[in-house]
């Protein structure tokens, strides 16, 4: 069932095996799911790029144009390499399935087709797609947030005593990435030197007392000038 007031989710079946598409078409229908077909590989493709679908379901064997090629064309479509991709085939040899993956594929169900277990496949990658999508925004959107107010983030891992630090506080001090991470000394290299005994102190207190604390200190720039920066340092215990 879908959810009240949300469009149903759009699937592009593409096959060339007409008999195996109407089944499917009309088990997914039957579903809840909007599904639009396309007979080869070619076809399918300029369905997809005139009107991205939110999932695709793709046979492997086509004259023309097969599903590994297609998945790899999809894939390679800025617009759209991101839609979840599942194959459909008859073939059950293990090299054939590994190439489906290697090409892009996201799921893959074989032939004859079970119509339930496709609809809940079906369901199950339109939900990691989301899944997925709503981190990649979050994380854009935090950068962005980052940026727009010039804050800047740091991770400590006590177990190895380094730092991780964001790009946009790297920014802040001018500093560029290192494969071996960075070590207090160079927090506290950043540190205004008024303040870096206090953020020595709290780090301190964080690994031996378990204590958390959120800090607002200065840091020095990368010209030359000094920046309030906040941040918040809490026990892994």
């Amino acid at each position: 069932m879908n959810i009240q007031n949300q469009p149903a989710p759009r699937l592009l079946l593409i096959d060339d095996d007409l008999l195996v598409r109407s089944m499917a078409a009309e088990s997914l229908l039957a579903a809840g799911f909007e599904v639009a077909e396309a007979g080869d590989g070619a076809s399918g493709l300029a369905r997809a790029e005139q009107s991205p679908p939110d999932l695709v379901l793709l046979d492997i064997m086509m004259p023309g144009m097969d599903g590994f090629e297609v998945c790899r064309t999809l894939r390679a479509t800025t617009a759209l390499a991101r839609i979840p991709v599942i194959v459909l085939t008859g073939l059950d040899d293990t090299s054939s399935i590994e190439e489906a993956y290697q090409a892009g594929a996201t799921d893959f169900v074989t032939k004859p087709i079970n119509s339930t277990l496709l609809a809940y496949r079906v369901r199950y990658a339109l939900r990691a797609a989301r899944l997925i999508d709503d981190i990649e925004k979050h994380r854009a959107s935090l950068t962005n947030a980052q940026r727009i107010a010039r804050l800047g983030s740091w991770n400590w891992m006590p177990e190895t005593l380094q730092f991780d630090c964001s790009e946009q506080y790297r920014t802040i001090v001018g500093e560029t990435p290192r494969a071996n991470g960075f070590f207090l000394r160079d927090i506290l290299r950043w540190v205004h030197p008024e303040d870096a005994s206090m953020v020595g102190q709290a780090l301190e207190n964080v690994v031996r007392a378990g204590q958390s604390y959120t800090l607002m200190y200065r840091v020095r720039r990368a010209d030359g000038r000094s920046e309030e920066h906040t941040s918040e340092l809490q026990s892994l215990a």
